[in-house]
Parts: C-alpha cells; sequence; structure tokens
C-alpha cells in the first residue's frame, strides 16, 4: 500500500523524498486534486472550498410502487436496513432527527421534509453541525 502511494506522491509530486510515507493521505489528496477540475465546489463563506459530490442511484424491485413508497417513508425503520444508521425519530410530520456513524465518529442532523408528492418523490433538506444538504 505504502509503495502505491509512494508511487502516486512521486506521480505527482516530481519529487520522492520519503514523505509520502510519513503522510499517505497528502499523497493521495495530491492525486486527487491532480484528477480533479479547479476552482470546483462551493465556498462555506470563509474563503474555504469544499467539493459536491452528487450520488444517484437507482435500483428496480419487483413490487408495487404503493408499497415501495411506504417502506420508503418509514424513515423509523431506516436503522434495521441502511448500514451505519444507528437511530432515526420523526418528531412531527416534516421533522426528522438523525443519528448515524460516521468514520470513526457518531453524527447527528435534522432533516425537513420539504416536498412530499405520494408514490412520486420526497425533498428534505438536512441540517447539522456540519452544514446543511438538500
Amino acid at each position: 500500500m505504502t509503495d502505491r502511494l509512494q508511487d502516486t506522491a512521486k506521480s505527482t509530486t516530481g519529487r520522492d523524498d520519503g514523505s509520502s510515507l510519513k503522510h499517505p493521505f497528502k499523497a493521495v489528496k495530491e492525486f486527487t486534486k491532480s484528477k480533479l477540475p479547479h476552482k470546483r465546489g462551493k465556498s462555506d463563506g470563509k474563503g474555504k472550498k469544499f467539493n459536491v459530490i452528487n450520488i444517484v442511484e437507482t435500483m428496480d424491485v419487483g413490487v408495487p410502487l404503493r408499497l415501495a413508497y411506504d417502506q420508503w417513508t418509514r424513515f423509523e425503520d431506516f436503522p434495521s436496513f441502511m448500514k451505519k444508521v444507528e437511530s432515526v425519530e420523526q418528531e412531527a410530520e416534516e421533522k426528522l432527527n438523525w443519528k448515524a456513524q460516521v468514520l470513526w465518529s457518531h453524527r447527528t442532523w435534522e432533516s425537513t421534509i420539504l416536498e412530499q408528492v405520494p408514490d412520486k418523490r420526497i425533498v428534505w433538506r438536512s441540517k447539522g453541525p456540519k452544514g446543511w444538504v438538500v
């Protein structure tokens, strides 16, 4: 693993001073930066930029749409089938409190349902100590 990181650091920085062995994540970060377009992402208002990644996944399931939608809107059941989601509490019709494991820490956030069209879509905005996501 360290050999590959060292090769990556050498190919992205043009030097091999052994620093990639001391800081392997720095080598990965430099390699990733070289592969991503520059000036990508949004600002946090403090001058720091962060990357925004949209992940879209689809899956066909052999059940009626009504059944699939009903299951998907039982938020409190999410921990039983979503890895790392520890709890979801629905405090009101449009308010959800989430707790999940992210790497080695536990994060909490609140989601507000903005739009709900039965058998079609659910749109929510999540807000937590690290920011918000729609």
